[in-house]
């Protein structure tokens, strides 16, 4: 049986007894207790905006209901990963949980990461599963990121924690977190990641600054429904009924919605796409095979990240052998929650889709045809298309009937360059990230005493 002797000074530190806290990898940040400063001695320690959406309560707030703010979901290791609303002009402001540059964002239920806010995020209040370090210089900002971005963190975290079914970080363990000096090479690497935090802000805020132009266009093709939530008027007609396959709701008015498109000349994604999967070879399942996998929940805003090669959770045969190509453009069948993919001109190889990605060519402009497919306004579309039980999923020809709008080529065009660059740009802070956190890692790694061949293989998300 393994067993170590604890020093009387790490129990007393740790002010517990917990043996959790001084066995496995919590016991690394355990032993640093005696000797290092604790977070709340050299920052603030705040909790998120609590609201209720209960009027007789007195965490009721009216703002709540239509405020944008950030939620655990957008907390990623060093960055915030922001949604179209947070590009909004904040609703609640000068409050204590709105967040400010140089802030520290963590969740309170595992997993832990930690994220750096930006001076081109919005000042939008963060919610009250998530806490705010406030006041740190920026070197002691991005040191605390460095080590709360690691596995050791959170198990310190969770052997504190009173709660085995849900563990979450409290206020008073974030406060006693032992903070050690850091190594004298973070303020130069500090420097550098403040500035990539805000570079990547920026790339994801132009990003949805054209989505936004785009959506303005796309929101002007006539939507032929008189009400999304009740059947138009003339879907009661009989010949609708008879064209109908099935008498649900959504089935015919979708039926009514083409018929109406089909007699004023819209355009259909089959007038303009024309389908590649049609080449049905799957990966072969193979025992200590790893491949680059996309599947839906891998792509947000059209972008195809640079995937790690890992072994597969699930079986190879759902997925096409053919990798992306560049100038694809990926649809989900899932269009209860549609996605959109893109393969850009600096698409890494050998990225396998699964086969919930319908897979097309354009004739031109593919980017542009992207950020057309991806705007809400064709949502109701979407969902119109589900098909089968669960009324989740379309079939690859109901997809193709989706109806798209004229837009000028020019201005597809336009569009077209402005996301290559965006993604392009993209892909280089990914680049300069894998080199950022390698070297954060590294001087974790020297502090905590962990040799570095232990840790280098430990992936960067």
């Amino acid at each position: 049986m393994a067993f170590r002797f604890v020093n009387p000074f790490e129990i007393e530190a740790a002010a517990s007894w917990l043996p959790a806290l001084f066995s496995g990898k919590a016991s690394l940040i355990a032993r640093l207790a005696a000797h290092s400063r604790r977070l709340g001695e050299v920052s603030q320690c705040l909790e998120g905006w609590r609201t209720s959406p209960d009027p007789q309560s007195p965490l009721y707030d009216s703002l709540a209901k239509d405020s944008p703010h950030y939620r655990q979901a957008n907390i990623e290791a060093f960055f915030l990963a922001i949604e179209n609303h947070h590009c909004q002009r904040p609703i609640v402001e000068n409050q204590p949980s709105c967040v400010l540059p140089g802030d520290v964002v963590i969740p309170k239920i595992p997993p832990l990461k930690a994220a750096l806010v930006a001076e081109s995020n919005h000042r939008h209040p963060i919610d009250g599963n998530c806490f705010l370090v406030r006041g740190m210089k920026p070197a002691d900002a991005a040191w605390l990121l460095a080590l709360l971005n690691e596995k050791e963190s959170e198990d310190w975290f969770l052997a504190r924690s009173k709660s085995l079914t849900l563990p979450r970080i409290g206020l008073r363990d974030l406060r006693n977190y032992p903070f050690p000096e850091a190594p004298e090479e973070v303020p130069g690497w500090s420097s550098r990641l403040v500035a990539w935090v805000e570079k990547y802000s920026h790339n994801a805020i132009r990003l949805f600054n054209l989505q936004k132009e785009v959506d303005s266009q796309v929101s002007e093709f006539a939507d032929f429904s008189e009400d999304g939530d009740r059947l138009a008027s003339g879907v009661r007609e009989p010949a609708v009924l008879m064209a109908s396959d099935s008498w649900l709701p959504q089935h015919i008015e979708r039926k009514y919605q083409q018929r109406l498109m089909a007699e004023n000349g819209v355009l259909r994604l089959r007038d303009l796409a024309v389908k590649v999967n049609l080449d049905a070879r799957r990966l072969k399942d193979e025992p200590s095979a790893q491949y680059r996998l996309l599947t839906l929940k891998e792509v947000a805003g059209l972008y195809l990240p640079e995937l790690e090669p890992l072994l597969p959770a699930t079986r190879l045969g759902r997925f096409f052998a053919q990798p992306v190509e560049i100038g694809e453009v990926l649809v989900s069948s899932l269009v209860t929650n549609p996605k959109i993919g893109y393969g850009d001109p600096t698409l890494p190889e050998s990225i396998h889709p699964i086969d919930h990605w319908q897979r097309l060519r354009f004739a031109d402009t593919p980017g542009a045809w992207a950020l057309i497919l991806s705007s809400p306004a064709l949502g109701d579309q979407f969902r119109r298309l589900a098909t089968g039980s669960a009324q989740q999923f379309a079939t690859a020809e109901g997809l193709m009937e989706l109806g798209v709008p004229h837009i000028d080529i020019n201005l597809r065009k336009r569009w077209q360059e402005r996301l290559d660059e965006l993604l392009a740009e993209r892909r280089r802070l990914d680049d300069e990230w894998q080199g950022l956190r390698l070297e954060g890692r590294q001087m974790v790694a020297s502090v905590w005493g962990i040799p570095w061949s232990d840790m280098k293989e430990r992936s960067l998300t």
